[in-house]
């Protein structure tokens, strides 16, 4: 997307007023620094997310039916985990 502003902004560097208004409107150079970082922060929501999940469903066993044995030790390694992320 920004390659394509990019040559936009290139191949006509005079845009009319109508364009200009709207790039200023939408703050283009801010976007163009933040977006990426927006995004970033998105995926390392959605990893955490995700780890939230897994560490929930291994603690609640809740992918079982029957009893099996386990280990405590993960058990608690996923509780403290959890503790971590929420905080």
């Amino acid at each position: 997307m920004f390659y394509l502003i990019n040559l936009y902004q290139q191949k006509y560097p005079n845009p009319d007023l109508e364009i200009q208004a709207e790039i200023a409107a939408i703050d283009l150079e801010y976007v163009r620094e933040d977006l990426p970082k927006l995004i970033l922060s998105m995926q390392e929501g959605v990893q955490r997310i995700r780890s939230i999940s897994d560490s929930l469903r291994s603690f609640s066993r809740a992918d079982t039916e029957s009893k099996i044995a386990f280990n405590i030790h993960e058990d608690l390694d996923s509780t403290i985990l959890m503790g971590v992320l929420w905080r």
